[in-house]
């Protein structure tokens, strides 16, 4: 009995990682899709995704105002999703301390969003191939989540980095016109 409940556990784990594994690539192929564009209450959009996607124990911080933004606000959702949702699945305690800052770029005319934890960081080596569908640092998973994000990016005609945050961590900066 113990031996056939663990074969079932077994398959009920391969059966969830192939959801995501399908669900992520289909994401990745319609990223970008959606027509038209509007303003996106970046700070809304924060709370939602604090209160889905935090554990308790980790800390989410927001410095500097946080505006409506010109962007298609489920693509904003899936970049910032994306991006606090690997903070939390990276660090080893599953506990991060993260930040996000809003500040406007180049005259005004442009947004720029930093999302910045307390993790392991990225090794610059992995950097490259991070954004690329089936790319990860983990090594476990291969994800679509940071493909995504590069996708919707670009499609803003924007552009996504990721850089040491100081005091250790990664910090993944997204910058559009608008």
């Amino acid at each position: 009995m113990a031996e056939a409940r663990r074969l079932a556990d077994g398959i009920s784990r391969a059966a969830a990682r192939l959801d995501r594994v399908v669900t992520g690539t289909l994401d990745y192929v319609r990223a970008g899709r959606e027509e038209g564009s509007a303003l996106t209450d970046l700070g809304g959009i924060i709370r939602d995704i604090a209160a889905a996607c935090l554990p308790s124990g980790a800390r989410l911080t927001v410095e500097g105002e946080l505006p409506a933004v010109p962007a298609r606000p489920v693509e904003m959702d899936i970049v910032l999703r994306n991006l606090i949702d690997n903070a939390v699945k990276h660090h080893p305690h599953r506990t991060p301390t993260i930040s996000v800052t809003y500040r406007p770029g180049a005259g005004g005319r442009a947004h720029v969003v930093e999302v910045a934890d307390d993790g392991p960081g990225i090794p610059p080596e992995r950097r490259d191939t991070l954004f690329r569908p089936g790319g990860t640092v983990a090594g476990e998973e291969r994800g679509m989540g940071l493909a995504m994000v590069r996708r919707l990016v670009d499609g803003w005609g924007g552009t996504v980095d990721v850089a040491d945050a100081p005091g250790g961590g990664a910090l993944f900066r997204v910058a559009w016109p608008g």
